[in-house]
């Protein structure tokens, strides 16, 4: 297929979503995909294998989701397609609903990426500290599953170990997972501070207290 005649799929694919979902995400959404969408009608055109073709679809829906595209715009867009292709293309693809399926598993790839970042970020210093006094604190770390890359523990732990030097704390009680509590000790021990297994009950002071 000519790439002009791709254009103008696209063009009319485009313009079939933007009637379909008019948020301004939505707009934005489908302007900022012309690639992705130039990239799926050239392998339609090409008869590609469905695998290279579904791949495709699922880049798309990660870019839409990415983009902030609604749920009408990406349990839509397949739709669209298959619109345009009425006036243009001699080959339907096979399994539109395999289409449908694989920009929506795009999309729920990104929707999971985010809830884990928050998650992490849920755990993150100073939600995940309680000064209990003076040069004391304890950390409530998070279990090793939210983890997704190889150095994201270690930051985690060198973002509350420099939190609580800043405050003074020598001394931690850590609960945690096993990845995460020995980062932990070993951040805490490059600013002076140490894991303990208790903090020891405050001195009394001279009148009792």
């Amino acid at each position: 297929m000519q790439p002009a005649r791709i254009d103008a799929i696209v063009s009319d694919w485009q313009a079939r979503d933007h009637a379909r979902a008019p948020l301004p995400a939505d707009r934005a959404a489908v302007v900022d995909s012309e690639a992705a969408r130039a990239l799926v009608v050239r392998l339609v055109s090409e008869e590609a294998a469905p695998a290279e073709l579904l791949g495709a679809w699922l880049r798309l829906g990660r870019l839409l989701a990415e983009r902030g595209a609604s749920p009408t715009l990406l349990a839509g867009t397949v739709d669209g397609l298959a619109e345009a292709l009425l006036v243009g293309v001699p080959r339907a693809i096979d399994d539109w609903a395999a289409a449908r399926a694989a920009v929506l598993e795009g999309a729920l790839a990104v929707a999971g990426e985010r809830l884990r970042r928050a998650g992490r970020t849920a755990w993150d210093y100073p939600g995940c500290v309680a000064v209990v006094r003076e040069g004391s604190a304890a950390v409530c770390g998070p279990p090793d599953r939210i983890w997704d890359e190889d150095d994201a523990a270690a930051a985690w732990a060198a973002r509350v170990a420099s939190g609580l030097a800043r405050r003074g704390v020598k001394e931690v009680v850590v609960t945690a997972g096993p990845v995460a509590r020995a980062e932990l000790e070993a951040a805490l021990a490059s600013v002076g501070a140490a894991v303990v297994p208790a903090l020891a009950p405050a001195k009394k002071s001279l009148f009792g207290f």
